[in-house]
């Protein structure tokens, strides 16, 4: 059986350009002023948002 991966978000590390959410094909990532929304439920873990992400803010782990 297959783990399922989920999206993790370091506050401390984005600087909210917003190039995760445009890579995003499920629209699973919501960025807002402050802080951002993943949504699981959407998130297929492809990984698309971890790799354009310049500062590192998101990460790719097992649930």
């Amino acid at each position: 059986m297959k783990k399922k991966k989920t999206i993790t978000f370091d506050i401390q590390k984005c600087d909210f350009c917003g190039s995760c959410v445009a890579v995003c094909k499920t629209d699973a990532l919501i960025l807002l002023e402050t802080s951002m929304q993943i949504e699981q439920d959407q998130c297929t873990a492809c990984g698309r948002c971890v790799i354009i992400c310049p500062f590192r803010a998101l990460t790719l782990e097992d649930a």
